[in-house]
């Protein structure tokens, strides 16, 4: 499927990513540019693909998340170490993800569910985005801080929502 396959993609740029940033220092090279907005590119692509072509799957509904899940967290760590990103955000961010991957894990495993990604889930995830491009492009330290809190606010707010949805899921008997 291609939907899938732009999720993969978005994987496989991962590596790529991390030595080119690893590469720039304190710049950001034309080739780290490009791998970014190809990584997001991927992510926008899988979406269109999966509505318009019906490819919508439930290996889809795993792939999608997993793949920004490892696009951000990745960055996130890069980040700490290479562009003084703020590790309380990237640790709240990675325990959010921890427990969303352990659960739907242990869903798809005891009732063959797959809990599909909120939209206060996104909506986190691109807050960590223009958080994380924000130290990328070396803005200003009001707007880091401002989309640091922003994105911490709404990681903090999926995480309730994922809550719940994990609890109307446990409390239907299993198959």
């Amino acid at each position: 499927m291609l939907a899938n396959s732009f999720s993969l993609l978005r994987m496989g740029l991962v590596p790529f990513l991390l030595w080119s940033l690893h590469r720039d220092g304190s710049g950001l090279s034309s080739l780290s540019a490009a791998l970014l907005i190809a990584a997001a590119a991927t992510d926008w692509l899988d979406g269109v693909a999966a509505r318009r072509l019906g490819q919508v799957s439930r290996l889809g509904r795993i792939l999608d998340p997993l793949a920004d899940k490892l696009l951000v967290g990745s960055l996130g760590i890069a980040l700490v170490y290479w562009r003084a990103f703020p590790l309380w955000l990237v640790v709240l961010q990675l325990l959010r993800d921890l427990a969303i991957v352990t659960a739907g894990v242990y869903l798809l495993r005891s009732r063959a569910v797959v809990l599909a990604a909120s939209g206060a889930g996104k909506v986190a995830t691109t807050c960590m985005l223009v958080t994380l491009f924000s130290y990328l492009f070396d803005l200003s330290g009001t707007l880091q801080a401002l989309a640091a809190y922003a994105a911490a606010a709404m990681l903090l707010f999926s995480s309730v929502g994922y809550g719940r949805s994990l609890r109307q899921v446990m409390s239907t008997p299993a198959p």
